[in-house]
């Protein structure tokens, strides 16, 4: 039997790969495409298309209506989530599920109901083997820990920020602490509609603008402040459609900044199915953490500052939006001022799969595994 296969689904893109690898094998985007028009010269006609299949249909100039089964990091279709989750296992990973044993990820505070929806999927559509369902936040949490330091006595804050929704988790002694998690309904890509509104004279593809934010934003600090006519140099890029633009540092700085002072674009409509739990207005990523960390430390039988200290020592970056220059250090003297007593210590692995390289390491441990049998026989708890 192989390696069980992890699926990390987020709102942007899917990672698929093998347990016990360092990198997921693939990045797809966690998209369904449906023709506008009746005639496709050169391509097979579909009712839909999904996974690479998007990619290679846009390149070749054909249109497409572009729709996302996730809205805010929950489901919001679930034909469209099994539609890409069929392209996933037969056509990209080309496995049976039946044979293989799948672990997928979920978002923090996912409800009962929707994570039930999900594994029924996996049981009911595609007779998986064995399923695990577990948090991308814990996941992150323990793609971080090492041999040394385990799992089980680990404290710390996870700090996710995804590509529309924020999620800030804190760890006491390998434990989630519901009380002081933190969601709020912001992320990457209302950076980059903020650049569309900015640049949106020129026409720029969506995956262009997440190039630019990716490559020019930054976050302002003293130091690069001090060196701000070295940011002005190089800011020229060339859209894919072979147009070049300057991008202005004020756009780059902002592109940071909006983690400090976060807005939403007047003219997008949050969905009504948003959680109660999100802040509103939006706060800054600064005051997220002490309002997570203060709410945590409710919630423990045991002495304050031992876990807040526990929890500021230990402070976890994850996600695409959180590789901006300067931010560690702006995030680290921002809460100093505030926490001036604590130590605060502040990482980032760098990557955008995370949670995808927990559940590949936490996979090998089969008790985290559901089979079909047993939901056959008790179904889910």
């Amino acid at each position: 039997m192989n390696n069980p296969i992890i699926i990390d689904i987020g709102t942007k893109n899917i990672r698929v790969g093998y347990g016990g690898e360092e990198k997921p094998n693939e990045t797809l985007l966690n998209l369904i495409g449906r023709p506008t028009t009746i005639k496709m010269i050169g391509v097979e006609r579909k009712d839909y298309y999904a996974g690479s299949d998007i990619n290679f249909i846009t390149k070749r100039n054909h249109r497409l209506s572009l729709t996302c089964p996730i809205k805010r990091g929950m489901v919001d279709n679930w034909d469209d989530m099994e539609k890409i989750l069929t392209r996933t296992l037969y056509y990209e990973l080309k496995i049976s599920p039946e044979e293989n044993e799948i672990l997928l990820t979920e978002q923090p505070m996912t409800s009962k109901k929707d994570h039930n929806k999900l594994m029924e999927i996996m049981f009911e559509t595609f007779c998986t083997l064995s399923v695990s369902l577990m948090d991308q936040s814990m996941l992150s949490f323990y793609s971080s820990t090492t041999v040394s330091s385990p799992f089980e006595n680990n404290s710390g804050l996870v700090v996710d920020i995804g590509d529309s929704v924020t999620n800030i988790v804190p760890f006491y002694n390998g434990i989630p602490l519901k009380e002081g998690i933190i969601r709020q309904e912001f992320g990457g890509n209302d950076i980059v509609n903020n650049l569309n509104y900015h640049y949106n004279q020129f026409s720029i593809p969506m995956e262009n603008l997440y190039d630019i934010k990716e490559k020019f934003g930054y976050v302002s600090t003293m130091n690069n402040n001090k060196n701000s006519k070295d940011n002005n140099n190089n800011n020229s890029y060339q859209v894919s459609d072979g147009q070049t633009i300057q991008i202005s540092d004020s756009d780059r700085k902002e592109c940071g900044e909006y983690l400090f002072k976060p807005v939403i674009n007047c003219y997008e409509v949050l969905p009504s199915s948003s959680s109660s739990s999100s802040s509103s207005p939006l706060e800054a990523i600064d005051s997220l953490i002490i309002k997570s960390i203060n709410n945590a430390c409710l919630s423990v039988n045991d002495s304050y500052d031992n876990i807040k200290n526990k929890l500021y020592n230990n402070i976890l970056l994850c996600g695409g939006t959180t590789n901006f220059k300067g931010l560690i250090e702006r995030l680290k003297s921002e809460l100093e001022k505030k926490e001036e007593q604590r130590s605060i210590n502040i990482k980032n692995n760098y990557n955008d799969y995370s949670s995808w390289l927990g559940g590949s390491k936490i996979s090998l441990n089969k008790s985290n595994f559901i089979s079909l049998d047993s939901y056959r026989e008790n179904g889910l708890e």
